[in-house]
Order: structure tokens, then sequence, then C-alpha cells
């Protein structure tokens, strides 16, 4: 019950009990309830944190640009890795390069997040000590050490990394049999001119509007065991501390963004290929 988290309940009469509850609007039945946070967040107002007393609003603004910020360079990472791993695979020219990296995304995405998280700060601290073992969640927030060492793990232990180097690498090779690439390498042309495009553009732009929802999931686990003030760590607080607008508030946040993504996706595609908006 979230009134635990304010008083004692056993210390309550059954009146102070329902004085509290209604305080808290926590009296009315659930679609009552559920309705009225409906009204009140198109209004604009998601509610009060049962765990801090603050607007989740304002909760969510102070954690939230951490965790785009986080998965956001997190997703270059990814997106990154799996260009190149799948670009020296489809031109077949580093093969044993190319292998390596394929295979090592296989072992990345094979890893559990918090493991690759908790192996990464062993690592941090005793061998390249650019980590302390203490920190506060300030020190967290401001240190570019304590930044890419979560974009590190959560870009490569997402558990995407295999599957968006393999999709790419697929459609890479299906552009290269393409009449217009034949052309192109017989003149001589760059063949980066013609594939950046349809090649990468295209793909790369879908498979981040569909990997999203997968790296929110990961920026949870990552967040709460970097201790990274952002708003994964405080999804994990409220679901611990059973807050219930918080978690409303951040779920909704959470579905901006993937839609949001989706809808980057279609412009983006558009504006490549003016052809789609048809």
């Amino acid at each position: 019950d979230p009134v635990a988290l304010y008083v004692n309940v056993q210390s309550l009469s059954p009146d102070e009990m329902r004085t509290v509850r209604h305080e808290l609007g926590l009296d009315g039945s659930l679609p009552v309830r559920y309705g009225a946070w409906l009204g009140r967040m198109v209004q604009g107002d998601l509610g009060t944190s049962l765990r801090t007393g603050r607007p989740v609003a304002r909760e969510l603004w102070r954690t939230g640009w951490r965790t785009l910020l986080l998965t956001g360079s997190a997703m270059v990472l990814t997106l990154l890795f799996a260009a190149i791993t799948a670009y020296l695979a489809a031109m077949q020219r580093h093969p044993a390069w190319a292998a390596a990296l394929t295979a090592l995304g296989y072992v990345f995405s094979g890893l559990p997040v918090f493991w690759l998280g908790y192996l990464a700060i062993y690592l941090a601290t005793t061998y390249f000590h650019v980590l302390p073992l203490t920190t506060s969640a300030e020190a967290t927030a401001g240190s570019w050490s304590f930044f890419l060492v979560p974009v590190v793990v959560l870009g490569l232990g997402n558990g995407t990394v295999s599957e968006v180097t393999r999709h790419l690498g697929t459609h890479l090779q299906g552009v290269l049999q393409e009449d217009y690439i034949r052309t192109a390498r017989a003149k001589g042309a760059s063949l980066w001119r013609h594939l950046y495009k349809d090649g990468f553009v295209m793909p790369l732009s879908s498979l981040l509007a569909n990997k999203i929802p997968y790296v929110l999931g990961g920026a949870i686990v990552v967040e709460q065991v970097f201790n990274w003030p952002g708003m994964g760590r405080l999804t994990w607080q409220a679901a611990s501390d059973r807050d219930y607008p918080t978690l409303l508030g951040v779920t909704l946040l959470a579905a901006l963004i993937v839609r949001g993504a989706h809808i980057l996706k279609e412009a983006v595609q558009v504006a490549v290929n003016p052809q789609l908006a048809d």
C-alpha cells in the first residue's frame, strides 16, 4: 500500500487511515482514479510523486534529459558498430576483421547487461583507473568518465547489436546486387555516394525506431548499476516504492519517445525517397 510510505499504518486508527488515503487520492476505485489522472494529464498535470512529494512533471524533466543523452549516445554507438561491421562483411575486403567484429557483437548481445556493467566497473576502477570506487549522483552526472562507460555498456550490451548488424549486412548485400551499383562499379565511381541512402540511411532509420524500446529498457538496468541519475533509475525507485503517479508519467513519456522515433523515421525516409510520401 503506498500509504505505508508516509505513515506507520499500524499506529493509525481506521478514520485516520481513511483521511490519509483521501488526501493521497487513493480512496476511489481504480477506474475513477485513472479517469481523474487522465483529466489532469490532458491539462499538463501528471500528479505528485508519492515518494518525493514533488510534481511528476518536474521529476521527469530533471531526469529525462539525462536518459535521452545516455540512450541517444548508446544508439549512435550501436549503429556505428553495426554499420562498420556490416560494411566490412558486405564488401568482403577485410574478412578477418569482419568475422572478428561479428563474433564480438554476438558475444556482447549474449551477455546480460547488468553483468557487463559490473564487469566494466571492475575493469574501469581496477585496470584503467578512470572511475573511482565511490561517488555521488552529482559527480556521476558531471564527469565524462561516468558518461562514457555507461554509454559503451548500453550501446554494446543492449542485446540488439548482433541483430542490427545481421539485418544491415543482409540489406547491404541486396543493395550491392542492384543494377545501378554494378554500373557505378563499372564506371569506377564512388560506391559510398550510391550506397549511403539505400544501404545505410533507410535501414538504419528503421532499425533505430524499432530498437528504441529495447534501449530504454536496458537504460533502467544500466542507470541503476552506474548510479546514473536518469529516468531509468527513477523508474526503478518508483517501482520499488509503489510510486504509481511517477510510473504513469514515465510510461507516458516513454510512449511519446517511441512514437516520436517512428515519426522521425518516416520523415527521414520521405526526405531520402520522396516517392514514399505518395
